[in-house]
């Protein structure tokens, strides 16, 4: 088992996303998810975490199993490299994704709701002669898995435009059960589900998540996230499984011991 844990190059994160389909102006008490789009508990990658059974291998990587309650909404997943080992047995990562977010898109004009304030805390570290310090880490591969009845489409020519991103709905062309989906700079379709830092398009610094100040201050990476649906009440009115977005997870640059 040590053996091959050493060869863990980054833990894999995964989360789901969901979008209510409606067709009206919703209210604060006809949203069963609320206007913050609520997010139930969060999924955690480190050690001491009572809701997680721990193995620490040779190079002090841990892997985690999560024990699914009724509420768990995703899988977690590791990616273990064939070639490379981790460098240091000092390197701890720690970061928390949550398990699930909701989305809320409208069918009249297809406009979907975000989450403004979705993203990735870290609190890994490294430790040294000098004691514990806070480092950097950094998404370097992304892959989703559509898990309902929707498909993840192509933005139709034109409907976005601008540094802005202003959406024109006259150029949506979108049909029932399709859905578009971006993070960052990185859209998704059902030909294109797994994007990494290998991409031409790939832009490193908006996958860079800082270094905590302090255990009770971790690092953020805010995550833009980004749909829309087809126009004109073709989806029924409903609470839709999406799309399973899972992330790699490794150290932003090589730690000095």
């Amino acid at each position: 088992m040590k053996k091959l844990l050493a060869t863990i190059l980054a833990l894999v994160m995964a989360l789901s996303l969901t979008v209510t389909v409606a067709f009206a102006d919703r209210t604060s008490t006809e949203d069963p998810h609320g206007e913050d789009h609520a997010k139930q508990g969060e999924s955690t990658i480190s050690e001491g975490n009572d809701e997680f059974e721990s193995t620490t291998g040779q190079l002090g990587a841990d892997v985690e199993n999560y024990d699914q309650t009724a509420d768990a909404a995703t899988d977690f997943y590791m990616y273990i490299s064939p070639y490379e080992v981790s460098p240091d047995e000092n390197l701890q990562i720690s970061a928390t994704v949550p398990l699930w977010v909701c989305m809320y898109g409208f069918g009249g004009n297809g406009d979907v709701i975000e989450p403004t304030t979705y993203g990735i805390r870290n609190l890994s570290t490294y430790t040294n002669q000098d004691g514990d310090t806070f480092i950097g880490i950094k998404v370097t591969d992304v892959q989703c898995t559509v898990s309902g009845d929707f498909k993840l489409a192509a933005m139709p020519d034109n409907m976005v435009y601008g540094e802005n991103r202003t959406y024109n709905m006259l150029a949506n062309t979108l049909a029932a059960k399709e859905i578009t989906f971006r993070l960052q700079d990185a859209a998704f379709t059902a030909d294109l589900l797994h994007r990494n830092s290998f991409d031409a398009d790939w832009t490193a610094e908006k996958w860079a998540i800082p270094a905590a100040t302090d255990a009770q201050n971790a690092g953020f990476l805010n995550i833009g996230v980004e749909s829309y649906i087809a126009t004109g009440a073709v989806n029924d009115e409903a609470c839709y499984p999406v799309v399973n977005v899972c992330y790699t997870i490794t150290p932003l640059e090589f730690v000095q011991p």
